[in-house]
């Protein structure tokens, strides 16, 4: 009987595994989140404090215990939160079409959540902060949200090359593809002085057209190329075992016996 007075009654085990995921708590988990989102882009991770982070939410300092652990899982959090939208409008991608159609849907919708101008600046400090002086959370950050994405862009890319996934040219050649969806969003005060007046170089829908097209010029001279490159080398593989034949000691025993018969 004391046994069984240590656990919860299955109903019981519901309602307390469903307390951080009320309404009330997940306003509290929100308001941390923006809160330290901006305190740590401001001061990085070893510059902020739980108190700050804290007093800008309205909350205690128990409910950053209660909702993250500690301040870097915290952080970690936040990281993850600044990349959220485009994690998930990639996961939601259509992925039917062809590869062509299925990189340019890629490309607009990493560019309309980069360029989206309700977000929050700090979710571009925060990740500039994390790039000058790297934690733990890159990691993490890197093996959970970046190495999904990049993966779903290698993959698209592996189809147009015709070249495994993890192909040197197939990495090479998407790094290059978000190179430049990640230059409009990081560059945009030097874009925005550079260029006033060009209002395209804000547009996703015509920087989409424009980097697809570039990359597909890129993408299909080098698909050209491997396939040249594919049919040269069969083509002297073949001519070199036409030689080693020729040159065989049964092919010297033909050619002879061919004479002699030619001679009688």
């Amino acid at each position: 009987m004391e046994t069984k007075r240590l656990f919860p009654a299955p109903r019981e085990a519901v309602l307390m595994s469903n307390v951080k995921n009320n309404a009330s708590s997940q306003l509290t988990r929100g308001k941390l989140i923006e809160a330290a989102g901006r305190v740590f882009a401001r001061r990085g991770l070893h510059g902020a404090t739980l108190k700050e982070i804290t007093r800008l939410a309205k909350a205690n300092a128990a409910a950053v215990n209660y909702h993250f652990s500690d301040k870097e899982e915290l952080y970690y959090q936040v990281l993850k939160h600044a990349h959220s939208r485009v994690q998930m409008e990639i996961g939601l991608m259509d992925t039917r079409g062809s590869a062509p159609t299925r990189l340019q849907r890629f490309i607009y919708t990493v560019l309309r959540q980069l360029l989206d101008p309700s977000r929050p600046s700090w979710h571009t400090q925060i990740f500039w902060q994390e790039l000058s002086q790297p934690s733990a959370a890159l990691d993490r950050m890197v093996r959970t949200i970046v190495s999904p994405l990049a993966l779903r862009l290698r993959q698209i890319v592996s189809q147009i090359l015709d070249l495994p996934v993890n192909h040197r040219d197939v990495i090479l050649y998407s790094s290059s593809v978000i190179g430049q969806c990640l230059f409009y969003f990081y560059h945009r005060p030097v874009i925005d002085r550079l260029y006033p007046t060009v209002k395209a170089m804000r547009n996703p829908r015509i920087l989409t057209t424009h980097i697809t097209a570039v990359s597909l010029i890129a993408l299909n001279a080098h698909r050209r190329k491997t396939a040249q490159s594919k049919r040269s080398r069969a083509a002297i593989s073949k001519r070199s075992r036409r030689r080693i034949n020729a040159a065989s000691p049964s092919a010297f025993s033909r050619k002879r016996s061919q004479r002699l018969r030619a001679n009688t």
